[in-house]
């Protein structure tokens, strides 16, 4: 998991591929539409039904043991539908509202920063289920080692794309994931792979949130304009 903010920088940099290839045919809003799906097709929609699982239990107003089980059902319910469809129409919202002139980098540090708040959830967190399941080596295996060099990519990253105001984005989004970690130890005594699939979706779209709302006030980057020419 040390490498996931470098994945995550190379799923930012085929959305960027993407985004250009379909500026040459369609309208920015119609090109939102084409990179979220992209994004599905590129995680396999694995985070989104991560998503989906951890809305079902959660909102099902059971026992700890119950709403983890709901979240292993592979069966979707309607708080999940409802949570799935609410999260991709925000997500494209957003897309659609971002400057064209910076939706390049929105694209990569949105990525960047999903595939971090991942990494950080899992090193300070348990595994919610005594039973096992696929994340528990993830979650129980993570530590400083995987930590420190994934936030060493994502800061540099950061301040590449966006200069000093990129260590807002971080700070905030490690905000987020601190706030996602306690909210699961004390509704389900640790997290699951849901809830890192989760964890994943929340941090995008949080991303793309503060990216609408600093625009007006100018993201420029330290290296990106050099790098992009």
């Amino acid at each position: 998991m040390a490498y996931y903010p470098l994945v995550g920088l190379g799923i930012g940099l085929v959305l960027v591929l993407a985004r250009h290839l379909f500026s040459f045919l369609f309208p920015h809003g119609v090109v939102a539409i084409l990179l979220v799906v992209v994004l599905i097709l590129l995680t396999g929609a694995l985070h989104l039904d991560g998503f989906s699982d951890t809305i079902d239990g959660l909102r099902s107003g059971k026992s700890r043991e119950e709403k983890l089980r709901i979240m292993r059902d592979s069966r979707i319910g309607a708080f999940g539908v409802v949570g799935l469809t609410c999260l991709l129409i925000l997500k494209f919202t957003l897309l659609s509202e971002i400057p064209e002139g910076i939706l390049d980098r929105a694209l990569i540090l949105m990525t960047v920063l999903s595939r971090w708040s991942m990494v950080q959830v899992c090193c300070f967190s348990v595994y919610a289920r005594s039973a096992g399941g696929l994340a528990k080596p993830f979650v129980n295996g993570v530590g400083r080692r995987e930590l420190l060099p994934s936030t060493a990519v994502t800061v540099v990253v950061a301040l590449v794309l966006l200069g000093f105001k990129g260590l807002i984005f971080v700070g905030l989004n490690a905000l987020l994931n601190h706030g996602i970690k306690a909210f699961f130890h004390r509704g389900l005594g640790g997290i699951t792979g849901d809830v890192l699939g989760a964890t994943n979706e929340v941090s995008e779209v949080l991303c793309l949130a503060m990216i609408c709302v600093m625009s007006p006030w100018g993201l420029d980057g330290f290296l990106y304009p050099l790098l992009m020419g």
